[in-house]
C-alpha cells in the first residue's frame, strides 16, 4: 500500500466532489471534473489495495489527461457556447476526444498523446486567463501545468512523496482555482 498516493488521490477526489456539488459551472467543466474524480476514486481503490484495479485506473487516468482537461478548457474558454452548456454536445466532445486518444495511442503507438492533449489544453487555459488578467485562473492553469510536468519528469523532492502525489495536489489546486475564477453568473 502506497499511503501518500492514497491520501493525495483522496484529496483530489474530495476537491472534485466539492466542485461538483458547490460550484455552478458549465456542463462541460463539470463533465471534465467528473472524469478526474472517477480516476482519483479508482486511484484510491488501487493504492489502498481495497480493490486494486490497475488497468482501470490507468485507463481513466489517460482518459482524464486527454479528455477531462480538454473539457475543462472548453468549459472555461467557451463557457457560453453550446458545446459548454449542452450535455449532448459535451458527450460528443468527450467521445471524439476519447476516440482520438485511443486511436493515436493504440494504432499509431503515440503513448503520450493524452499528455500532449492535456498540455495543449493547459497552455490554452493559461493564455486565456492571462489575456483576461484573471489572477486566480492563471494560478489554476499554472498549477495544472506544474503538476503535469512534475509527473512526467518523475521529480522527487521529498522521499515520502511519489511523482503522482505532485500531480494530484497540483491538479486539485488548479481545478479548484479555475472553478473559483470562472463561476457562472
Amino acid at each position: 500500500m502506497i499511503t501518500s498516493l492514497v491520501l493525495s488521490d483522496a484529496f483530489l477526489l474530495c476537491v472534485c466532489f466539492y466542485i461538483l456539488l458547490a460550484s455552478p459551472q458549465s456542463v462541460t467543466f463539470k463533465f471534465g471534473v467528473s472524469l478526474v474524480s472517477v480516476a482519483s476514486f479508482l486511484g484510491v481503490l488501487k493504492f489502498s489495495e481495497i480493490l486494486p484495479l490497475p488497468s482501470l485506473h490507468a485507463f481513466f487516468s489517460s482518459l482524464s489527461a486527454s479528455s477531462a482537461i480538454l473539457m475543462i478548457m472548453v468549459g472555461i474558454i467557451w463557457r457560453s457556447r453550446l458545446v459548454a452548456v449542452s450535455s449532448r454536445y459535451a458527450w460528443i466532445l468527450f467521445m471524439v476526444s476519447a476516440a482520438l486518444t485511443f486511436i493515436m495511442s493504440s494504432a499509431f503507438g503515440l503513448n503520450y498523446f493524452g499528455y500532449m492533449m492535456a498540455g495543449i489544453s493547459t497552455v490554452g487555459i493559461i493564455c486565456h486567463q492571462a489575456i483576461l488578467k484573471n489572477k486566480d485562473g492563471l494560478i489554476g492553469g499554472v498549477s495544472l501545468l506544474v503538476g503535469f510536468l512534475a509527473f512526467l519528469t518523475k521529480i522527487e523532492l521529498f522521499s515520502i512523496l511519489e511523482p503522482g502525489d505532485y500531480l494530484h495536489f497540483f491538479m486539485a489546486v488548479g481545478i479548484y482555482k479555475l472553478s473559483r475564477s470562472t463561476v457562472l453568473v
